[in-house]
């Protein structure tokens, strides 16, 4: 599914990895939920198929950046916009380029908003949501 291809480009990013503080024995990304007591900060993501075009396919990948401190899922956030919401310059990412499944076209930030959630006041969560529409096409099997 194009949602891996998306994630595992985000993988890729030291600079991402820094500010998810990534060690080799820890994963930052979770499909639909994160386990009771993951370290934040984590992304929780999901994938909903949009719309079928006359030449390209069309989904809309959500991000859930859940972290302690406002300023980290904010520094995230905006990472991963650098990223991800590259529109028509997609061709020179290498999330373009290493994708072996498909040929990805575009990618363009949808929507943007910041939560908080909090349990009791000893726990906030500062939760920032993203949703990204991801053109391509699959590419051919032979």
């Amino acid at each position: 599914m194009i949602e891996q291809d998306v994630i595992d480009y985000l993988k890729t990013d030291a600079t991402l990895d820094t500010l998810l503080s990534v060690t080799a024995s820890t994963d930052k990304f979770y499909p639909e939920l994160a386990m009771q007591g993951v370290t934040k900060p984590y992304i929780i993501y999901s994938n909903s198929s949009g719309v079928l075009d006359e030449v390209l396919d069309e989904d809309e990948i959500e991000l859930r950046i859940v972290s302690a401190q406002k300023s980290d899922s904010q520094a995230i956030r905006d990472r991963i916009k650098t990223l991800l919401d590259v529109q028509d310059e997609i061709q020179t990412t290498t999330l373009a380029t290493d994708s072996t499944d498909f040929w990805i076209y575009y990618s363009k930030l949808t929507f943007q908003d910041s939560l908080s959630d909090a349990t009791d006041l000893d726990d906030i969560d500062f939760i920032e949501v993203m949703v990204f529409s991801i053109k391509y096409k699959r590419k051919a099997w032979y």
